[in-house]
């Protein structure tokens, strides 16, 4: 099985993923359980059950320490393996925030409903700002 990950080449074999380039080199010496494009030049990878992410197809950006990884727009939303928070981290994999979230929740194209400890509050995608209630 091949798909195409902006750029480069997801291929299968057996149960394993492999990264190569449009040129058909090994771009990643590591064998992944899964690989999914992400949009934006980002690449999700599982491995040893966790996910992480390339830019740019082999740059590592977040290194797989988490139970899931979402991008929307210009920030990913992840979910720590260590404590269960959900995390805002920036395109360049900095948190926009130093809060960890019980939940967030896409609400509209500008904003996230973010919750913590039963208090809510919304983060704005324009600008990165966290407002509280």
């Amino acid at each position: 099985l091949l798909v195409y990950l902006d750029e480069f080449y997801g291929i299968r074999s057996q149960k394993e993923w492999s990264l190569i380039s449009a040129e058909g080199v090994l771009a990643s010496p590591d064998s992944y359980e899964s690989l999914d494009a992400l949009g934006q030049g980002f690449i999700l990878f599982k491995l040893k059950g966790k996910y992480g992410v390339f830019e740019n197809g082999v740059n590592l950006l977040l290194p797989p320490v988490y139970t899931s990884i979402e991008l929307i727009q210009d920030y990913f939303l992840v979910e720590s393996a260590a404590d269960m928070f959900v995390y805002i981290l920036d395109k360049k994999g900095k948190l926009a925030t130093t809060i960890g979230f019980d939940k967030v929740t896409v609400l509209n194209k500008q904003c996230l409903l973010v919750t913590k400890n039963d208090i809510s509050a919304y983060f704005r995608l324009a600008d990165g700002k966290l407002i509280h209630l």
